[in-house]
């Protein structure tokens, strides 16, 4: 089975989770609706054990998100830029 179909099994099923309180209530009903999703056993045992860890895992989540973002490089009366350049990379330094 593809990641991507994983993924988009995995999400659906999530959902349906999230959406029906009977199963978040009754244990018997959400083992059964996690069982007869179209996901591999290995990610059927980790939603069962409510391990987010081995879900991460088995579907190769990337949990780390990085955003950059440069200021504008005005430009003066001479027509050179000012160099930033120091100051963009003190800044990524720091994020890191």
């Amino acid at each position: 089975m593809s990641t991507n179909k994983s993924l988009s099994t995995i999400s659906q099923l999530l959902e349906q989770l999230g959406q029906d309180a009977s199963l978040q209530i009754d244990a018997a009903q959400r083992q059964a609706a996690i069982a007869s999703a179209d996901i591999s056993n290995e990610l059927k045992q980790a939603l069962i054990q409510a391990d987010s860890l081995a879900v991460k895992n088995q579907l190769d989540v990337c949990p780390d998100v990085y955003c950059l973002l440069v200021a504008h490089e005005e430009e003066d009366d001479a027509g050179d830029s000012r160099d930033s350049n120091n100051d963009n990379t003190q800044v990524i330094e720091k994020a890191a």
